[in-house]
């Protein structure tokens, strides 16, 4: 039987680790796109990537040897992948006979692997064991293996948290409206840029208006996607103070701040909280 660690709930859950190999597939995969995205979208990739990952394992190992259960009959210099293992490959070195009260006798094979360890396993065990069912599907009640799909849609929330926390303590990566991308690929907005963009706010009466009003003036690399060069610019206007962002949940609109009322400047008098022993 085949195990595979992506059919595991606990590995999607407290056994999951971002990797910086992780990080560096999504950077790409941003990249190679040029859009942002959100750490649900990102999680999804991830997911396929390890599915897609362990199964190239599987199939790299079992080039290499047989694969390992306790019924097979071994001899001295075959070559076994062992699935408990991470698919390590061993060599056996070999054979003597094994005995137990509750089985019987049975061969035990001594086997050799690349980092000069040696270990012992049991051969010619005919008796009911989880690593002799020759289905990819569990004991009796459980189900068969879960598609690629049904593992994104299963454990896909879960992993965006994960990888949000993550992302979160990553200085490359940046997050706006619920999108991620990388901050040095994002497009060079600079200072005559975002005096251009005031000056539009201005002409408006100081907005509110959306980022696309403020990109036809702008003149973004066309060759960048709409997607990006709205990214990069919210993200200009999100760290220059003359600019504040006043939509509502889920929509973006830009505001002079010199032009708001003083009410919305400064906390009214009346609201302000003086701290009591």
């Amino acid at each position: 039987m085949i195990q595979r660690k992506t059919q595991n709930p606990e590995y999607w859950g407290d056994e999951l680790v971002i990797s910086s190999e992780d990080l560096q597939y999504l950077s790409t995969l941003l990249v190679e796109d040029e859009l942002p995205r959100s750490a649900l979208e990102l999680g999804q990739a991830l997911i396929l990537r390890r599915i897609r990952q362990e199964e190239a394992l599987i199939e790299r190992a079992l080039s290499q040897g047989t694969l390992y259960q306790p019924k097979k009959h071994y001899e001295i210099g075959d070559r076994v992948v062992f699935p408990a293992l991470g698919y390590r490959v061993g060599e056996v070195l070999g054979v003597r006979l094994g005995h137990n009260p509750e089985y019987g006798t049975f061969q035990v094979i001594q086997v050799s692997f690349e980092n000069g360890k040696q270990r012992e396993f049991a051969a010619e065990f005919t008796h009911d064991h989880v690593l002799n069912r020759d289905s990819d599907s569990g004991s009796s009640g459980e189900e068969a293996l879960l598609s690629a799909d049904e593992l994104v849609e299963r454990y896909a929330e879960q992993v965006a948290q994960a990888l949000e926390k993550r992302l979160e303590m990553e200085p490359d990566f940046v997050c706006l409206a619920g999108q991620w991308f990388r901050r040095d690929l994002l497009v060079n907005v600079h200072e005559g840029h975002l005096n251009l963009a005031e000056a539009a706010l201005d002409m408006a009466g100081g907005g509110p208006l959306p980022t696309d009003a403020l990109l036809g003036d702008l003149e973004l690399p066309e060759e960048i996607t709409p997607q990006l060069r709205v990214f990069s610019l919210n993200y200009a206007l999100q760290e220059d103070g003359r600019f504040d962002e006043v939509g509502p949940a889920g929509e973006v609109l830009w505001f002079l701040r010199s032009m708001e009322p003083e009410d919305v400047q400064s906390t009214p008098v009346y609201l302000r909280y003086q701290p009591l022993e």
